[in-house]
């Protein structure tokens, strides 16, 4: 941020740090994690959308990077709120276009000479978000398979367990007569 010259990514990223903390903290404390993801969710959509209002709004590069919210409030809370991720970034993208149509003139307050590489740090960060987003949701598929296979394995002891005691007492009954 302080290399190309871009002071509000700076400080919304020290404010992003220290929100962060404040989040370990309160998790730390027993808060319950939904108030946290809800207040992280929040913060997230507030740092993005003030990154993509000052690099050129509905033409930033950054845009693309709102994709990610509605992702990962779906991994990390319930579908309820990814549903309302979704509906806030649709909602912000569309903000940004609005401007865009009508002419305003966005600001750009980086230094534009360094474009091309701000543009693909960005677009590099954006695949590997995307990798590790696939990789939680692969381990996470991952996990839920194991512990249903742990369970079938279970059930299967436990019905074999029930057809020997079954044969047993079916022998025992026709023993007795």
């Amino acid at each position: 941020s302080r290399y190309i010259e871009f002071l509000p990514s700076f400080y919304s990223h020290i404010a992003m740090v220290l929100a962060t903390l404040l989040c370990l903290f309160a998790y730390k404390n027993k808060i319950h994690p939904t108030y946290i993801n809800i207040f992280f969710f929040i913060l997230n959509v507030s740092d993005l959308s003030i990154l993509i209002y000052y690099t050129n709004c509905y033409q930033s590069f950054i845009l693309p990077w709102i994709t990610i919210v509605p992702a990962f409030a779906l991994l990390l809370t319930k579908k309820r709120y990814g549903i309302h991720a979704l509906i806030t970034s649709t909602i912000i993208v569309l903000a940004f276009y609005f401007f865009y149509i009508n002419g305003y003139k966005a600001p750009i307050a980086y230094n534009t000479k360094y474009t091309n590489i701000f543009s693909l740090m960005v677009n590099i960060g954006l695949i590997y978000i995307l990798y590790f987003i696939a990789i939680l949701f692969e381990n996470t598929k991952n996990v839920a398979l194991r512990n249903v296979e742990i369970k079938n394995d279970k059930v299967e002891v436990q019905k074999k367990a029930l057809e020997e005691k079954q044969n047993e007492i079916l022998a025992s009954s026709s023993y007795a007569k």
